[in-house]
């Protein structure tokens, strides 16, 4: 019987008659016949090395864009089950962030940097209703005349797409985040328009709209909870029959296990969900199970490896650690929009920028894979950057510990999918 050895930065996995060895360090994966090996662990010296090596190698590189979310307000014409804001919709509603504070702010951002563009992302509640039209209009053509390369993207529910397509175009918004739970009765009862109207048929007459201009991308996100999982291959089914994936479009699904409705109680783990998807998926056609990009943790990373690709090394998690500037419609500024309205992500107000708390950016900054100090010899730290730092606020009320995923777990249930249909 041979001795099959794994290191610190490997994880091992027993699919069905093998062993699979996966190199978080060295991006490659091995399998071997469990019949003939007998797994043993051995700290590797030389891999701890190699690891302190590339960390010196990774930089801090900016991409030159100045990241900038405005929120509209908290306002919202629908009421979707899970959703993180119920707690937050009855604030400062009737507030609205003055236009010319907002774009000086941005101008002044931009010219104390070597930044060479803005992309500015539009979220709410909900961007597109009619008491947001106006603002939005200002600030938008406001940023036009500054001669600055800015890209404009929203994040909307889709419901009045059709109803402010002109403006849409005429804002040159180049990329919207829409979500569809399902088809159209679990879409309607998930998340349920205020008005008497159906939403899933107007919001995917929007979705036609937005993709029938070449310029424009969609990129279409299935919330999933143990509700709605059954949706998926009829899901696919519709977009395809629509044809929007053969236009700028890019559809993916992301796990619900945190809601903010306490009438609607989310017990499952990501985990739990992820093997909910892949049973739903394992009986459908190829076609259907390659359709939606499965956005958990870890996954993106080995289906890199599967295909042969190199894949993306993470020092840090998102754009709370990258830099990002998150406007509210009072007009305060924080550096993650999930931690808009908690003032522990507070970074100053667009009244007064000489004001914006520099060191607590720098503390936000400096928040990597490389400076936490339980991420140093975890063997996913390239894969993660160290975690969504809102969700650890959430659960440890800390901003600088990290928060770990599941990836052992989710990979370990990916890679029996896929040893399936190999």
């Amino acid at each position: 019987m041979n001795i099959l050895h794994y290191n610190q930065f490997q994880s091992l996995y027993i699919i069905q008659d093998k062993y699979v060895i996966l190199d978080f360090l060295k991006n490659q994966m091995f399998d071997y016949k469990k019949s003939t090996y007998t797994p043993n662990y051995r700290y590797d010296k030389e891999y701890d090395e190699m690891a302190k090596n590339l960390d010196a190698l990774i930089k801090d590189v900016r991409n030159g864009t100045l990241d900038i979310t405005i929120i509209t307000d908290y306002a919202c014409n629908m009421r979707c089950l899970y959703c993180y804001e119920h707690s937050w919709q009855q604030k400062s509603l009737p507030k609205k962030a003055n236009p010319v504070l907002v774009v000086d702010f941005i101008k002044q951002l931009f010219n104390s940097s070597e930044f060479k563009s803005v992309r500015i992302n539009i979220l709410g509640g909900e961007p597109l209703m009619s008491h947001n039209i106006e603002f939005l209009d200002e600030v938008i053509k406001k940023l036009k005349k500054l001669d600055i390369p800015t890209m404009f993207q929203m994040t909307t529910n889709g419901l009045n797409i059709v109803d402010y397509i002109g403006k849409i175009i005429e804002w040159e918004i180049r990329d919207f985040q829409i979500t569809l739970d399902g088809m159209q009765k679990v879409q309607n009862t998930r998340r349920m328009p205020l008005d008497m109207i159906d939403g899933f048929e107007k919001i995917t007459q929007g979705i036609d709209l937005l993709l029938n201009n070449k310029n424009i991308s969609v990129s279409l996100r299935i919330n999933v909870d143990k509700n709605n999982v059954d949706e998926i291959p009829e899901l696919a089914k519709f977009i395809q029959k629509k044809q929007w994936n053969e236009s700028n479009f890019y559809a993916y699904i992301y796990p619900v296990t945190y809601s903010g409705n306490k009438n609607y109680i989310l017990d499952s783990s990501d985990v739990e969900i992820f093997e909910m998807i892949l049973n739903t998926l394992r009986n459908q056609s190829k076609e259907i199970r390659d359709f939606f990009a499965l956005d958990f943790h870890g996954i993106a990373y080995v289906k890199s490896i599967l295909n042969g690709q190199l894949p993306t090394i993470r020092n840090k998690f998102c754009g709370h650690a990258l830099g990002q500037y998150v406007i509210s419609n009072t007009g305060e500024v924080y550096s993650c929009w999930w931690g808009a309205e908690h003032d522990d992500f507070k970074i100053g107000n667009i009244k007064n920028q000489k004001k914006i708390n520099e060191s607590k950016i720098l503390d936000f900054s400096n928040r990597s894979m490389k400076n936490i100090e339980r991420c140093k010899t975890c063997k996913f730290k390239y894969l993660c950057g160290g975690g969504c730092t809102f969700k650890e606020w959430i659960d440890n009320k800390t901003l600088d510990q990290g928060h770990c995923s599941n990836f052992d777990e989710l990979i370990y249930q990916y890679l029996l999918y896929y040893y399936n249909f190999i």
